[in-house]
């Protein structure tokens, strides 16, 4: 009876025993799920914070830049006024627009959901491979972000990334890496230098082999010093005006200058800053390019000095450049040195560097600009035609809006307002521009000129207090005037300008005529 009553109750506390542990096993199991599904929804809440703009900091808080790659590293720094500067690797000039758009680029880029199972550079990834690249960001608060690129996923064709932030790897846009590849060159000056005028310059100096023609702006007009040889190697008709008068030459102690062209030297600094550059070399192959194209003798040099004229802190100098040019390959490019660079340059950069020297020398038939008169006056056998005032200030461009006509007024002219309104402008241009055919001999009277058809111009130039008049007359020469000497022209009347006061003669085209015939035409 014990026993049976024993046996009983031992098999009740197993019993008991076993719905206990499966009672245990079950909540067990219910905890496990439950943290599965914790975690899981942790992590999907985790994906979904971690998606998103890849770099979250404004374009402007952004100070520099640090790629490294294969082959190299490369900085861009933000210097003053938002200059760009590009060092460690190169030294070059930055386009501070292509930098604009760069970091617009990189701050509006998105990198994708932080893939799991995965940990910051997952070797899987090749983050120290033959195409990894890694950026360092540097910010105005002084904080370093990394962002590492490694392989293409082959079926997605993004790349895997890793940084800036994120708890493991990611993946980016195959243009986010492609931007990144893309540097330094994508951001390097596209044209041969910053933009420079000739008023910003106070010397060029253009060198053929191992001379150098010097070019001297002062009191606003540029000079060319005459080089060995004399007068003669800038063209004949050069020596010749000289010859008889003195207006365009002058000396001191580093030798003789001649009046150079406005018009010229401000095209030949144009070519020398704006044309386009077609391709940049990468860093690396400098040094073969260099050889090849013989840049370390070059075919022509060219040194522009102005006071500040790179605002590049890391130039060579704040106050000049230099650009060392190979022979043109053909007629559409021309090798380049600048800096530490090696480009190829559109054609048009050679212009002026393969023409004579020469032809930088001023050649129109007034020495005196009349764009800088403050007031034209024009007369057309003793008749006014045309008068005009300029607005105060300096010129700028080539000045002609600057003009206001004032004679003929709207009332007493056929032509049209906007026309009428023009003609001051238009005509001033035209006397800066007039060609001279040839250089005479100086005729102190009686007049060389006839009396039809004769017209005066007349320049006020503002000087302080007083202001100065120039005037000079224009018209057909008598027969009798040089007749050896002077140059035949189409219609046979050739043309003269003549200053009363100095005796000077030159024979001109007949473009100041005929405007003042048209005038007298259409005014009542």
């Amino acid at each position: 009876m014990i026993r049976g009553k024993g046996g009983t109750g031992q098999r009740g506390r197993r019993s008991g025993g076993a719905v206990l542990t499966t009672l245990l096993l079950i909540v067990a199991i219910g905890i496990v799920l439950v943290g599965y599904q914790t975690i899981r929804s942790h992590r999907s809440r985790a994906l979904i914070i971690r998606s998103g703009p890849l770099l979250q900091v404004p374009p402007e808080e952004i100070t520099g830049l640090l790629l490294t790659r294969k082959g190299g590293q490369f900085r861009l720094d933000r210097a003053a006024d938002d200059v760009w500067t590009l060092s460690v690797g190169t030294q070059d000039f930055v386009d501070a627009r292509a930098m604009g758009f760069l970091l617009k680029d990189l701050t509006t880029a998105v990198g994708g959901d932080v893939l799991p199972g995965t940990e910051p550079q997952d070797r899987r990834y090749e983050f120290n491979g033959e195409q990894a690249l890694r950026l360092t960001i540097f910010t105005a608060d002084h904080r370093k972000l990394s962002l590492a690129l490694g392989a293409v996923n082959p079926v997605t064709g993004r790349y895997y990334a890793s940084g800036l932030g994120r708890a493991g790897c990611f993946m980016v846009a195959a243009a986010v890496r492609q931007r990144l590849a893309d540097l330094p060159e994508s951001v390097q000056l596209k044209t041969l230098l910053p933009e420079v005028k000739a008023a910003d310059l106070s010397a060029v100096d253009l060198w053929r082999g191992a001379t150098d023609h010097r070019l001297e702006r002062r009191d606003g007009r540029w000079w060319l010093q005459v080089p060995e040889g004399g007068l003669d190697r800038l063209g004949g008709d050069v020596a010749e005006y000289n010859q008889y008068y003195r207006d365009r030459i002058r000396g001191d102690q580093d030798g003789q200058w001649v009046l150079a062209s406005t018009e010229a030297i401000g095209l030949l600094v144009f070519e020398m800053s704006r044309i386009v550059v077609r391709e940049i070399k990468p860093a690396s192959e400098t040094a073969a390019w260099y050889e090849r194209w013989d840049l370390a003798a070059p075919w022509r040099k060219v040194v522009l000095t102005g006071e500040g004229i790179n605002r590049d802190p890391t130039a060579p100098s704040p106050d000049a450049s230099t650009l060392a040019f190979a022979a043109p390959l053909g007629s559409q490019l021309v090798p380049v040195a600048r800096r530490q660079v090696v480009l190829l340059a559109d054609g048009q950069a050679v212009h002026y560097l393969d023409r004579p020297l020469g032809d930088l020398v001023h050649r129109t038939a007034l020495t005196g600009r009349a764009m800088p008169a403050v007031r034209l006056q024009i007369f057309r056998e003793g008749k006014l035609v045309l008068a005009g005032k300029r607005d105060p200030g300096p010129v700028k461009g080539d000045g002609r809006k600057q003009w206001r006509t004032t004679v003929p007024e709207h009332s007493t002219t056929l032509l049209a307002e906007k026309q009428r309104r023009n003609l001051a402008g238009e005509t001033v241009v035209e006397l800066d521009r007039m060609p001279l055919l040839k250089v005479l001999p100086p005729v102190k009277g009686p007049s060389p000129l006839r009396d039809e058809e004769q017209v005066e111009v007349r320049l006020t130039f503002a000087a302080g207090a007083a202001d100065s008049v120039v005037a000079y007359r224009v018209g057909y020469l008598e027969n009798d005037t040089f007749p050896a000497l002077v140059k035949p022209v189409d219609d046979g009347r050739p043309v003269g300008l003549w200053r009363p006061d100095t005796g000077q003669l030159l024979q001109v085209s007949d473009g100041v005529v005929v405007t003042a015939r048209n005038l007298a035409v259409n005014v009542h």
